[in-house]
């Protein structure tokens, strides 16, 4: 790739990613003030569903971290859980969303999927920004581990957006695959420690729960953030290593597969 064709696919990438980020608020009132009164709406949902509906043990009970830092928990493994719903969910439709594009031979379709990721993760950075916030309130601090944050989303934002191109480029060519991703999507919400802690499960099984792509960087997350301790640095590294190879696989896969896409669209 020349020098020109990666300004020129900056560009298109920064443009219709702006334009995707505006699009979902447009028409509504209050538009991207949305971005987070959402997370603050759910944090409130979160706090009085998991406290006082449903009884969740995160040690021995809820009071054992506080109401406040119970949905604090709970706001991290579902902030990530929704990027990955929403970016691989609408990652494998999106070529037949977009089919225009396919016929422009000049169009980098790569990008698309990148697009999709960029606009999820503007929702997502602010729920985090939100949550650092809600943090501090509840615990008058901040550790200065929140700034290891970023170490730990870049391989999750890597390996999602592997897989958007995975099934990106699958859905083009299954057109029923969404229906197959919503139950498996589903069901990684109950088998990762979402709504529970890890160790509240027989150690036995925790190399499984691993196996789940939101399983590291949920528990890390909690750890920088909320816990003020330093990642499981041999996790992430690991982890790491898996997202990158993802990344890499899902783009060679993707630009292999796509010369057959206006065949079928």
């Amino acid at each position: 790739m020349t020098p020109i064709d990666i300004r020129q696919m900056s560009r298109i990438i920064f443009q219709m990613s702006s334009r995707a980020i505006q699009e979902r608020y447009r028409g509504s009132i209050l538009g991207v003030l949305w971005t987070i009164l959402t997370p603050i709406f759910m944090l409130a949902v979160y706090t009085f569903i998991f406290t006082k509906v449903f009884t969740v043990r995160w040690g021995q009970d809820v009071s054992d971290v506080g109401t406040l830092q119970f949905s604090a928990l709970l706001f991290v493994g579902l902030s990530l859980y929704s990027f990955l719903n929403e970016v691989v969910l609408q990652g494998g439709s999106i070529i037949i969303a977009n089919s225009n594009y396919v016929k422009k031979v000049v169009f980098p379709l790569t990008t698309l999927p990148v697009i999709l990721t960029i606009s999820a993760l503007f929702q997502l950075t602010v729920s985090l920004f939100v949550l650092i916030a809600f943090q501090g309130f509840i615990s008058q601090k901040l550790e200065l581990t929140i700034f290891i944050a970023p170490l730990i989303l870049l391989p999750f934002i890597f390996l999602v957006l592997g897989v958007s191109w995975i099934v990106a480029s699958l859905g083009t060519f299954i057109r029923d695959l969404n229906q197959i991703l919503t139950p498996i999507i589903t069901a990684l919400l109950f088998l990762g420690p979402i709504l529970y802690p890890i160790e509240s499960l027989p150690e036995q099984i925790h190399f499984f729960l691993y196996l789940s792509p939101l399983t590291v960087p949920v528990e890390q997350l909690r750890e920088v953030i909320i816990w003020g301790n330093h990642p499981n640095w041999s996790h992430l590294c690991l982890y790491t290593l898996a997202s990158v190879g993802t990344f890499f696989l899902g783009n060679i896969w993707f630009r292999k597969t796509q010369k057959g896409f206006a065949d079928v669209l």
